[in-house]
């Protein structure tokens, strides 16, 4: 079994793959998450208006009531603790160290050696954490001084959104890249913008600037 600090663990990279496979696996049903989207969903869930518990998301997360189907009793406790582990990362990056914060997006090396990211399926389970509590959610939608957090998010869920955000910024055209960059530092605002209404005084951790770079790391 898992002790108490095995569940605050970072996972590793090989652990990563390990979660990665096994979602990718056919013990999934199908159209589940894979890790990117996974990790987007988990994201949603910890920056979000209120706790939502794991009995609650885990049902969500497995797309069913049943869950995936497992070998054996380990696979079950070791793939249920990295996705523990996993959120516990998310979490406490964000509360202790948002500007570390760093999405896990798909990428691919091109033919020039550059890196092209790939954010779409993050940005499609972190809708589908906001679904959790979907009324709350709705309200900083329809908020047109903070939905700007929610664009670069909204941008790679469809082609049109994409071509609006890359040439409607109003301060010159947005690259991908950039696009992708702002990512991480608009969900440390939307936590902020939650904290500032569960806590009448607005305290709370600072909000993010800047841009990070996404990737596939054992989370801090």
């Amino acid at each position: 079994m898992l002790n108490p600090i095995d569940v605050h663990e970072p996972l590793s990279d090989s652990e990563l793959d390990d979660l990665d496979d096994f979602l990718s696996s056919d013990s999934m049903p199908d159209d589940c998450m894979d890790l990117y989207t996974l990790h987007g969903f988990l994201t949603a869930l910890a920056v979000g208006p209120d706790l939502v518990t794991p009995t609650e998301w885990l049902s969500v997360m497995w797309c069913c009531d049943e869950g995936p189907e497992f070998d054996s009793f380990d696979e079950a406790q070791y793939i249920v603790g990295l996705v523990m582990r996993l959120h516990n990362s998310v979490v406490r990056t964000l509360e202790d160290s948002p500007k570390d914060f760093v999405p896990i997006i798909d990428s691919e090396e091109l033919a020039d050696g550059e890196v092209r990211w790939h954010p779409e399926d993050w940005c499609k389970g972190f809708i589908l954490g906001t679904y959790v509590r979907h009324k709350e959610w709705a309200t900083i939608v329809d908020d047109e001084e903070h939905s700007i957090f929610m664009a670069p998010i909204f941008a790679f869920l469809d082609d049109g959104g994409l071509e609006a955000a890359l040439t409607e910024d109003g301060h010159g055209k947005l690259t991908r890249s950039d696009l992708v960059g702002l990512i991480g530092p608009s969900v440390v605002e939307l936590k902020e913008y939650w904290r500032s209404r569960s806590k009448p005084n607005g305290s709370g951790l600072a909000p993010g600037h800047g841009s990070s770079s996404p990737g596939k790391p054992g989370l801090q």
